[in-house]
């Protein structure tokens, strides 16, 4: 993410598979976290894999933007 460009979206970067990149906005993950003391997940939606809210690299001291 290189930063939210309006509320509820961010400008990304994202590469195909020769290695062009290519900025793009798009909407934030909807989905909320199971604790409601949790943060938001800082990905896009659609995005692959875990929330950011359930991995233990992104803690209470680390924010989407940092």
């Amino acid at each position: 993410m290189l930063a939210e460009t309006e509320p509820y979206a961010a400008l990304w970067f994202r590469w195909d598979e020769g290695g062009t990149a290519e900025a793009v906005t798009l909407p934030d993950c909807p989905v909320p976290p199971l604790d409601t003391d949790a943060d938001a997940c800082c990905l896009y939606s659609g995005h692959p894999e875990r929330h950011t809210w359930d991995v233990a690299a992104y803690s209470e001291e680390t924010s989407c933007t940092s």
